[in-house]
């Protein structure tokens, strides 16, 4: 499921690479850990689309969030928690 959409949201035409950080991107996590994910983007994603492609694969979303800078914060269906960070190159 995460592969599936980490593979949706690169063939957008605004991603120009992916990075995945946290305790997840090692071998050293537990089943609350969650998915750090950095977009890096040519151009802005409209809301619109990501909620489209989102909403295939996670039970609740929270959109444009900008605390520190604009993610989406999300529940995998699979009951993992994932953090989007949107990225400006």
């Amino acid at each position: 499921m995460f592969e599936q959409l980490i593979q949706e949201l690169s063939a957008l035409p605004q991603i120009e690479a992916i990075a995945l950080g946290g305790s997840r991107a090692g071998s050293c996590y537990d089943e609350k850990s969650d998915y750090d994910v950095y977009l890096y983007c040519t151009a802005p994603i409209p809301e619109a689309v990501r909620k489209e492609i989102l909403c295939k694969y996670c039970s609740y979303m929270e959109l444009s969030n900008s605390y520190w800078e604009l993610e989406d914060n999300c529940t995998l269906n699979n009951g993992i928690d994932m953090d989007i960070l949107y990225r400006d190159l």
